[in-house]
């Protein structure tokens, strides 16, 4: 980090740490070295005023009180494309295995809770009503940021690097 003042680098440093960036790097490039897909969705939290308050003094920020808490790198095995027909803007589903299904309807997690708040009312009533069939939930476009190695327009996924040398 060069750029800004001292404060914004501090800011910007705690935020990296929070969001365990190193680890999400990590994961990133196995990921796209490995399968050319690479799904990552990020989950935002409001952070309450008397800490944005805190911030702001603290690192002279005049941000919203809505920030990226976390990010993860979703399994490619598990997204489906659908909507447009030559993939030009496709929409994006995740696929829940039959323990994610199982703990979304169980909601025995605060994750699970709060996940299940964050669906739009379509997808739940799918959930609770799934009886161990594919049940797919529609992903955020604007939390998620889909990078596919050597796609075409016409192409849902990318191609794996190492593909070209692999035997039919």
């Amino acid at each position: 980090l060069e750029g800004g003042n001292k404060n914004t680098r501090d800011f910007v440093s705690a935020w990296f740490e929070k969001v365990n960036i190193w680890h999400l790097k990590e994961q990133f490039f196995r990921e796209w070295f490995r399968s050319g897909n690479v799904f990552l969705y990020r989950f935002d939290g409001v952070v309450p005023p008397t800490q944005m308050k805190k911030m702001t003094q603290v690192y002279g920020s005049d941000a919203t009180n809505k920030l990226p808490l976390k990010y993860i790198i979703l399994n490619p095995e598990t997204i489906l494309a659908g909507g447009d027909l030559l993939f030009n803007s496709p929409t994006y589903y995740k696929t829940l295995s039959e323990y994610e299904l199982g703990k979304l309807k169980k909601l025995d997690s605060e994750e699970a809770k709060s996940l299940f708040k964050s669906l739009d009312p379509e997808t739940k009533k799918n959930i609770k009503n799934a009886a161990g069939g594919v049940t797919q939930i529609p992903l955020d476009p604007n939390r998620l940021s889909v990078l596919l190695y050597k796609a075409q327009g016409y192409e849902p996924m990318g191609v794996p690097m190492a593909f070209g040398v692999i035997r039919d």
